[in-house]
């Protein structure tokens, strides 16, 4: 994300990632390290930015126009679903869930994991045509709304761990 970012910084000054979360304990720790110094020493303007883990995620969703689910493999992908509740425009890997539920392309963009002029292509077309990447927001928001309210998943969780159990 770091790399299309900053390949679309000469054209789009305004550009600034906000990267949010924390690693997964016991994993990662020399890429997460490597990640917080490249911020820090190549990116003293703050333009990129590594905020922890927030319980509150409508402060997130609320500091952002565009989301992007760059991790290569998703499965349920509740961050994603988030996203669309929130009306955000996405850019999410042509992998796994997040293929799924943005319904190859009808509610968001797409990229190949690891291929950052993918990801810079798909963060052009959000900024080159604003009008079609809102109406995918909307459109996501919509379908999110009605297919992921919360109740409905709580009860359909709750349908499969009642059969295991018996």
């Amino acid at each position: 994300v770091m790399d299309a970012l900053v390949g679309l910084r000469a054209e789009h000054a305004r550009l600034k990632l906000l990267i949010v979360g924390n690693k997964t304990e016991g994993e990662w720790e020399s890429y997460y390290q490597n990640l917080k110094r490249n911020i820090k020493e190549n990116h003293p303007n703050r333009d990129i930015q590594l905020l922890p883990f927030m319980n509150d995620v409508t402060t997130f969703y609320n500091a952002i126009d565009v989301f992007v689910m760059s991790s290569a493999k998703e499965t349920f992908g509740m961050v994603t679903i988030e996203a669309m509740m929130s009306g955000k425009k996405i850019i999410g890997s042509n992998t796994c869930g997040t293929l799924e539920l943005l319904s190859e392309g009808k509610f968001g963009y797409y990229f190949t994991p690891n291929k950052p002029e993918t990801l810079k292509s798909a963060l052009l077309e959000i900024l080159n045509d604003p009008i079609s990447a809102e109406e995918k927001a909307k459109a996501g928001m919509r379908y999110a709304e009605e297919h992921f309210d919360h109740k409905k998943e709580c009860a359909q969780i709750e349908d499969v761990l009642e059969g295991i159990s018996g």
